[in-house]
């Protein structure tokens, strides 16, 4: 008998583990899509703002 309330422990618990492995994918996911959209707009505000500094240049 305890055998068998082992064995539905164990079940329950992988399925527990496989939820949590999949909601840090998901986790992990999200942040990289995050990560990827914070640096291209940093990059795209950094070239954004040494525009000026070559058109003076130019100028100059």
């Amino acid at each position: 008998m305890p055998f068998l309330i082992v064995q539905r422990y164990n079940g329950s618990r992988s399925a527990l583990q496989g939820q949590v492995l999949r909601m840090e994918r998901r986790i992990s996911t999200v942040g990289f899509f995050f990560f990827k959209s914070v640096l291209s707009s940093s990059i795209s505000v950094r070239s954004y703002s040494s525009l000026p500094t070559l058109q003076g240049r130019t100028a100059v």
